[in-house]
C-alpha cells in the first residue's frame, strides 16, 4: 500500500496551492502489528512538515497584506527576503520573511 499525504491551502483571497507532505509505503507482505498505522517518528515528521507549510503560507499571506501603503494605497516593493525561524510545539521551523521598502509618501 502506498499513501501520499497532501495539503491544499486556500488563502482568504481565494488562491489555492497544493503541497505534498509525505509518502508512506507499506507493502502488505511486511505488515505486522508494529507497522500498523504511523510510527511515532512518522507522525512527528508529518506534523513537522505540515507545520512548515502552514508557517510559510501564513508568512506569505501577511507579507502580501502588508505590501500596500495605508496612506496612498500603492503597492510596495520588496528589499529582499531572509530566512527566519519560529519555535513551535513541533520544533523550530524556518521560513522566508520579506523586508518591505518604505513608501515614498512617508508612511
Amino acid at each position: 500500500m502506498k499513501i501520499t499525504v497532501r495539503v491544499e491551502v486556500t488563502t482568504d483571497y481565494g488562491e489555492t496551492a497544493t503541497f505534498e507532505v509525505c509518502k508512506i509505503d507499506r507493502p502488505y507482505r511486511e505488515l505486522e502489528p508494529a507497522k500498523v498505522g504511523l510510527s511515532l517518528a512518522e507522525g512527528k515528521d508529518v506534523l513537522h512538515e505540515l507545520q512548515k507549510i502552514m508557517v510559510a503560507m501564513q508568512a506569505e499571506e501577511v507579507c502580501m497584506l502588508r505590501r500596500f501603503c495605508t496612506r496612498c494605497h500603492s503597492f510596495l516593493d520588496l528589499e529582499d527576503r531572509r530566512i527566519r525561524k519560529v519555535d513551535t510545539v513541533f520544533g523550530t521551523v524556518p521560513f522566508r520573511s520579506a523586508r518591505i521598502i518604505c513608501c515614498p509618501c512617508g508612511t
